[in-house]
C-alpha cells in the first residue's frame, strides 16, 4: 500500500513511478465513465523499454461519494479476481491515505468499439462473472431490491406507472450471485473479436444476476438496437441456464434510475435524447410485460 497527503497528482504519478521501477516519461487521461478519474502513465524501466500502467481515482462523482472505501475494496476486488481467471487488469498498487484515494493496475491494450460477435460474447462473460462462488470473495454491498427501489425512479411525474405497479403483486425469487454491477459495452476491452478485459468494478455487488443482465440489455439498446439485445438475452439464458422469467422488473428498474440520472453523465444533448427515447421504449416494454 502507498499514501500521499497533498502531494499534487503528477507528484503521484512519479512516486507510482518510482514504486514501479521507472521514471515517469508521460501520462494522459483515459476514458473511465463519469464516477473515476483515470490516466495512463508512460515508465521508462532501467533496462531501456517501457511499461504503461493505469491509476484510477474513484469518486470523482458527487452521488458516489467518498472514493477510500471504493479504491480499497476494488483493488483487493481485482485481485481476486485476476487469481480467479477472470479477463480483468492485474491491480498493482493502492493509496488510500491522501485526500483522493487511487489505486494503480496493468494497462490492457484493446478497443471499446462492440464487434459483430459482442453481444454474444458479452453474455457468456456475464454468465461467467455470475458463476463465481461468493466464498473467500471481498466483501460487497448488496443490490438493491427493485420493487422498493422503482417507484422512487418513477417519480412523481409518472403516476400512472406507479399506480399500475402498486396495483400488481410482484414477488422476486431470492437470489445471491456475484455481480459487475455495470454492465456495459463501454466497459469490455475487445482485440480481434475477443474480450481481453472487463473493467470498471466499482459498483461490484451481491444480488439478483438478473439486474446485470437488465443493465446491459438496456445498454445494448442503445448501441445495436432490439436485434442485439435479443441476442444477448438468448445467449444468457443459454450459457447461464436461469430461468428469465422475472426480468421485466429489473428491466423496468434500470431504465427508470437511467431516465432520472443520465442528465448528470456528461452526455452530448443528441446522444442524450437518443438514449431517453430508446429508455421511454424500454421501460414501456418492460410495464406491458409486468402487467401481463
Amino acid at each position: 500500500m502507498i499514501g500521499h497527503d497533498t502531494v499534487a497528482r503528477m507528484g503521484i504519478f512519479e512516486e507510482t513511478a518510482k514504486l514501479l521501477g521507472g521514471v515517469l516519461r508521460g501520462h494522459e487521461p483515459l476514458v473511465g465513465g463519469v464516477s473515476a478519474r483515470v490516466t495512463a502513465l508512460d515508465l521508462a524501466l532501467p533496462d531501456g523499454g517501457a511499461r504503461r500502467v493505469v491509476i484510477r481515482e474513484p469518486g470523482a462523482a458527487e452521488w458516489k461519494g467518498p472514493g477510500r472505501q471504493t479504491a480499497r475494496r476494488e483493488f483487493d476486488l481485482l485481485g481476486h479476481l485476476h487469481g480467479a481467471g477472470l479477463p480483468v487488469p492485474r491491480p498493482l498498487l493502492v493509496g488510500e491515505d491522501g485526500e483522493q484515494p487511487f489505486f494503480v493496475m496493468e494497462f490492457v491494450e484493446g478497443t471499446r468499439d462492440l464487434p459483430p460477435n459482442g453481444p454474444a460474447r458479452m453474455a457468456e462473460l456475464l454468465a461467467c462473472v455470475h458463476a463465481l462462488p461468493l466464498e473467500h470473495a471481498p466483501a460487497l454491498p448488496e443490490r438493491e431490491d427493485p420493487i422498493a427501489g422503482l417507484p422512487e425512479f418513477l417519480g412523481p411525474d409518472r403516476a400512472q406507472l406507479r399506480a399500475r405497479l402498486a396495483e400488481r403483486t410482484v414477488e422476486l425469487t431470492p437470489r445471491r450471485t456475484f455481480l459487475h454491477g455495470d454492465f456495459w459495452p463501454g466497459n469490455v476491452l475487445w482485440r480481434d473479436g475477443e474480450v481481453v478485459a472487463l473493467l470498471d468494478w466499482e459498483d461490484a455487488a451481491v444480488g439478483d444476476p438478473l439486474s446485470d443482465v437488465a443493465c446491459c440489455r438496456l445498454e445494448l439498446r442503445y448501441v445495436v438496437g432490439a436485434s442485439g439485445v435479443d441476442v444477448f438475452t438468448r445467449r444468457y439464458a443459454e450459457r447461464s441456464q436461469r430461468n428469465l422469467g422475472e426480468l421485466p422488473i429489473w428491466d423496468a428498474y434500470v431504465a427508470a434510475a437511467a431516465l432520472s440520472s443520465m442528465g448528470q453523465w456528461g452526455l452530448s444533448a443528441e446522444r442524450e435524447a437518443h438514449m431517453r427515447r430508446e429508455a421511454e421504449i424500454f421501460l414501456g416494454e418492460a410495464f406491458r410485460a409486468l402487467m401481463m
